[in-house]
This record gives C-alpha cells, sequence and structure tokens, in this order.
C-alpha cells in the first residue's frame, strides 16, 4: 500500500487499525516513508493548493502549515508511526534526488525487493510539473478573480497561461520561501 497523505491524515486510531489488522493476518510491515525537506513540502503542498484552485497567497498558507507540528516535525511523526510499529521496521528515505534517483518509483521498487521490472509500464511522464513562481502568481490571481472559468475550461487557460509566461519571462527556478522563513521554518519544524 502507498499513499501519500499517510503521513499527513493518519493518526492514533487509523494507525492502530492498520496494525491490528495486519497482526491478525500474521502479515510483518515493512514501512516505508519519504521524507522531503520541510521547506520543499511547504512550497509543494502550497502549489498543490493553487492548482486546485485556490487563491490564498503564500504567507497566509504558510502560517497555516506552520501550526501543523505533526505534519511538518518529522521527529514527532516518526515517533508516532514507531508507537505502533516495530522502529526496526521503519525505513526512512531522503526525499531528494541524491537519495531517490530520477524516478521515484524505482526507488520505491527497489526498497522493496523488486528487481524484476520488464513486465511493468514505466513510461515517463510528467503529471505534476513544478510551476515557476510567476505561474504560480498568475494562477493564484486568476483563481480570485476567474472563479467562473472551472474544470477543463480552467486547466486549458493555465496551460495556455503557462507557455506565455515561460517563454516570454523565462523564470529562473527559485523558492517561494526567504532564506529567512526557511531557516525560521526549521527552528519551528524540526529536521528528522
Amino acid at each position: 500500500m502507498s499513499a501519500e497523505h499517510f503521513s499527513s491524515r493518519l493518526r492514533e486510531h487509523a494507525l492502530k487499525y492498520i496494525r491490528d489488522f495486519f497482526e491478525k493476518l500474521s502479515i510483518t510491515l515493512q514501512i516505508i516513508i519519504y521524507l522531503r525537506p520541510q521547506a520543499d513540502y511547504i512550497e509543494s503542498s502550497y502549489s498543490t493548493e493553487i492548482k486546485a484552485g485556490s487563491p490564498k497567497v503564500f504567507k497566509k498558507v504558510m502560517e497555516q502549515y506552520q501550526s501543523q507540528s505533526l505534519r511538518y516535525d518529522y521527529e514527532q511523526l516518526i515517533d508516532l508511526w514507531a508507537s505502533f510499529f516495530n522502529k526496526d521496521s521503519i525505513n526512512i528515505i531522503p526525499y531528494e534526488k541524491s537519495s531517490i534517483g530520477d524516478d521515484i518509483r524505482l526507488n520505491f521498487l527497489s526498497a522493496i525487493g523488486v528487481t524484476e521490472l520488464s513486465g511493468l509500464d514505466l513510461a515517463k511522464a510528467k503529471l505534476n510539473e513544478k510551476w515557476s513562481n510567476p505561474m504560480l502568481e498568475f494562477a493564484r490571481l486568476a483563481n480570485a478573480r476567474m472563479t467562473h472559468i472551472t474544470g477543463q475550461q480552467r486547466l486549458d487557460f493555465l496551460t495556455f497561461a503557462q507557455e506565455i509566461i515561460d517563454i516570454e519571462l523565462n523564470p529562473q527556478p527559485s523558492h517561494l520561501m526567504t532564506i529567512e522563513q526557511i531557516q525560521r521554518s526549521y527552528g519551528i519544524l524540526r529536521k528528522f
């Protein structure tokens, strides 16, 4: 089983249920947790909100995220999981290219011992392309002002806008957070 939201949504009741369920089946679990640097995780979460239609400004969203300590305090998160499962069964992998390579799917398959890949279709597809900061701000403003554009029409409009922004502005990769905000977030959100 794999789900991105296991870390952000499962709490004591759900973890106890999972543990008890697999114990009844005499299945020993191996838990693999990918941990992304908190600053990257906050920025990625914000980007996901904007892509989904949120008009929120980054400052307000960052304050909201920092109040969710269990989601971003990895020591607290791992301690919670370790209180229900054998700590030796928890394998932590940094969610960074230097640790996982170019394809997280291959890293995950390797981590669970799958070596025969010939029957799998692992075609490269950019399903979650990172938007530049100018594109995120454009989309945020569009979300706030153009609520009548929804569904595929909204996606087509934003895809068109992204092409123009990328060509005209040629934005360079950068963080939404300032260096001070990143340092402050690591002070508030302990790095595991």
